[in-house]
Order: C-alpha cells, then sequence, then structure tokens
C-alpha cells in the first residue's frame, strides 16, 4: 500500500452515496446523477467508472459476497416501493429477485402519481432535474392550483366533524382540537376559523411564517409546503397566514412547547399566548424546559396534560398564566 488517500469515483458527475468492496478487486458505488441513484463499478483509477444498466429509479444499501460475487440491495423506484433484492451476477441487474415483499400494499394503492421533470436554467444552460408530484387522481393534469397547505385540510378537517355530528357520534357542545407540530399549525387555522371547540391544545405550532423562517432548523420545508419562497409565493403565504385572522379566535387554548426546540422556535408560541391575551381570550402557555421540538416527557405527564385541556370541566380558565414544568 502506499499510504496515500485516493478519492473514488473522482471523474463521476455526480455524487457518491454508498459503496461496497468487490470479491474481485475494485468497488461497486452508488451514484446519484440527476434523481437517480445507479450501480456504477470502478475498477481502475485510472478509467471512467463502468454503469450498470438496471431499473430506472434508486438503489442503495449495496452489499457484495466475497466468495461468488452475488450481491444484494435495496432498490425502489416511482412504481415499486423499496423491497431488498438478489442477483448472483451484475450484468444480469434487470434480471433480480426481490427476497422481500415488505411494502406490497403500496402498490395496490391508488397513489398519487410522480414522474421526471427537466428543465434548462437559463442562467448557465445547465438540464435540472426534479420530480413532479401530481396530486391524487389527477395525473397529467394542466392548470393545477397551488398549495393551500393549510385552509385545504383545515376546511376537510372541519367537514369531517360536521359528519361526525349529523352521524351523531360526537357531542357538539362537547368538541376539543388540538396538535402538535405540524398538526399544531392545522390547529392554529382551525380555530381562526370557527366558534365549535370549546377548548384547543396548540403544540409547537407555527404562527408567523415570516420571521421563523430565519430562526427554525429547516426553513426550505415553509418552501415546500407553500410552493416557494415568501417573496416568489407572497399571496399564498398571506392567504395561509392565520396570525392576520387571530381576531376571529374565540376558543380557550392551551399552548405547549420545548424550550430548546429549534424547528418550531419558542418565540412562536409566545407571540400566540400574548396575542390571545391581548384579544382577552382564555390562554395558558407550557414550557417544558429541558425538551426540543421531540417531547419526551413522561407520556402520563403528556396525556394527563391533554385530558386536562380536553375535559371542559377543567378546560384552561386564567389568562397569561405561563408555566415552566420541570419533570425532574
Amino acid at each position: 500500500m502506499n499510504e496515500q488517500l485516493t478519492r473514488l469515483g473522482e471523474t463521476f458527475h455526480g455524487s457518491v452515496n454508498g459503496y461496497t468492496i468487490k470479491y474481485d478487486s475494485g468497488v461497486y458505488i452508488l451514484g446519484l446523477l440527476g434523481t437517480e441513484v445507479q450501480i456504477y463499478t470502478e475498477q481502475s483509477l485510472t478509467k471512467d467508472l463502468i454503469h450498470h444498466h438496471g431499473w430506472n429509479g434508486t438503489y442503495e444499501s449495496i452489499v457484495s459476497s466475497n466468495k461468488n460475487g452475488s450481491i444484494a440491495f435495496v432498490y425502489s423506484s416511482f412504481e415499486k416501493p423499496m423491497e431488498v433484492y438478489f442477483i448472483n451476477n451484475i450484468d444480469q441487474l434487470k434480471s433480480a429477485q426481490a427476497t422481500t415483499n415488505e411494502n406490497d400494499l403500496f402498490t395496490r394503492r391508488n397513489l398519487p402519481q410522480t414522474k421526471l421533470y427537466n428543465w434548462i436554467n437559463e442562467d448557465d444552460h445547465r438540464m435540472i432535474a426534479g420530480i413532479l408530484h401530481y396530486p391524487a387522481e389527477m395525473s397529467e393534469s394542466k392548470n393545477l392550483s397551488l398549495p393551500r397547505p393549510l385552509s385545504r385540510p383545515g376546511k376537510d378537517i372541519l367537514c369531517g366533524v360536521d359528519r361526525l355530528i349529523k352521524d351523531s357520534i360526537v357531542n357538539p357542545h362537547r368538541l376539543a382540537v388540538g396538535g402538535y407540530s405540524c398538526d399544531g399549525f392545522l390547529t392554529n387555522w382551525l380555530i381562526t376559523q370557527t366558534r365549535r371547540f370549546n377548548a384547543a391544545l396548540s403544540g409547537a405550532g407555527v404562527v408567523d411564517y415570516a420571521s421563523v423562517r430565519g430562526m427554525m432548523d429547516m426553513p426550505v420545508s415553509l418552501s415546500y409546503l407553500f410552493g416557494g419562497f415568501l417573496w416568489e409565493v407572497s399571496n399564498i403565504y398571506q392567504n395561509e397566514a392565520f396570525i392576520y385572522q387571530l381576531d376571529r379566535i374565540h376558543t380557550p387554548t392551551h399552548i405547549i412547547t420545548g424550550k430548546y426546540d429549534n424547528r418550531v422556535p419558542t418565540s412562536q408560541s409566545y407571540i400566540l399566548e400574548r396575542e390571545l391575551h391581548y384579544l382577552g381570550i382564555s390562554v395558558k402557555l407550557i414550557i417544558f424546559p429541558k425538551e426540543g421540538h421531540s417531547v419526551t416527557v413522561l407520556i402520563r405527564c403528556f396525556v394527563e396534560l391533554i385530558n386536562a385541556v380536553f375535559d371542559r370541566s377543567r378546560a384552561p380558565a386564567s389568562i397569561g398564566n405561563n408555566i415552566c414544568l420541570d419533570l425532574d
């Protein structure tokens, strides 16, 4: 050995996602190029990678036998869910057989369709590879509507509540609503749209999409959720932002958050608590001092808190009564 570090796949124009040592020399490399991860061989550092032509899609978790060169890998595509495959000869990659059937359920469901979608960057004229996700039952449709991440599912939820009332499954006078993280977003939006709920539990929900972008650890998630950046689709951010409709809230609200939450910073909960306080709405803010976004407090404590909020006789009655719990 020459004790020198050498970069694998140096001539490859994509990203190396993984590798495994071949039994006879060289390595198999999982290379991401565009939107697909394919299998390549690097037999020599002085030669280009050899592309093993298999199925379109993504190969991952590849392993190779030291005895006979057989390989196993995980494969998935738009049409095929993730399963483990086995092949004796890499040259017959398209003949690989699935050895698991763990995700067959997905092949029997009518899932939203996707396809590759490419376009040219007007600045450098390079091809950009993307994946186009169609809404359910709308494959290949044109003039699709832009995202409505809160109002559309929010209206679906309210329609579901109406049906539960119509079918006499729930008591319309003893309704509560609650959610955490993304469902905290929805809870905040729902209580601006109706007075039907007797209590609400808002857990780590974003209130102001503009300010949270500069504080959260995944700001790009908002771009995906709303279909673009704030300055690109400002009308969607504006229409979906319940912060401008807080004066429509009449529901007593319990707010919970982790002190060290960097996904939905605690400041978002402070904003909601303060505005409801100014509006004279019954509100209580509870902060878990040693928690982040994934609250890991004792299940019993968390369940008792939810029961307290959803029990009409114990719904929060004090305004601006903030609590910081120490659960040691």
